[in-house]
């Protein structure tokens, strides 16, 4: 004769079940794409952070290691994605992303240029001076551009 033995458990009697939560993260790592961006004055930039990791509680913006606020021209869209509206030429430079959370942190990094075809614009200008008949002025004015302006100099109409 064959036959199993099963233990004898008592019918409708409490049993003892246990659960754990496990947490765990995973390192974080991000990017910034694209990773250079060449733009003209006036144009609209985007560069988006890709995440990787677990969990991923802080995503900030930073420029040139300033942490950014929403402004304007600068805008944070959905965390993930900063936009750039209307380039100036003060808008060049290092552009961070940073992910964080309470045990890892990581960045990810992209370089906005401002090239191609920027329209003139003055660095140094000067106020109207008056002067004695004979004595000596100093005027100074420079600009910047691409392609690079070129100045003249004119009195009463004439170079």
């Amino acid at each position: 004769m064959f036959g199993a033995a099963w233990p004898n458990l008592p019918l409708n009697k409490p049993q003892i079940q246990i659960h754990q939560i496990i947490f765990f993260s995973v390192k974080l790592v991000v990017a910034v794409n694209p990773p250079e961006r060449l733009a003209d004055i006036g144009e609209v930039v985007t560069f988006n952070c890709s995440v990787r990791g677990h969990p991923v509680t802080n995503v900030r913006w930073a420029k040139n290691a300033r942490l950014l606020s929403d402004t304007g021209r600068l805008r944070v869209i959905a965390r993930n994605q900063l936009m750039v509206t209307s380039v100036k030429r003060e808008d060049h430079g290092l552009y961070q992303c940073f992910a964080s959370n309470d045990r890892d942190a990581a960045q990810g990094t992209a370089q906005l240029l401002i090239g191609g075809n920027n329209p003139p614009e003055f660095l140094h200008t000067f106020e109207n001076v008056t002067v004695n008949p004979g004595s000596p002025v100093s005027l100074k004015c420079s600009a910047s551009g691409n392609p690079l302006p070129q100045i003249t100099w004119s009195l009463d109409g004439a170079q």
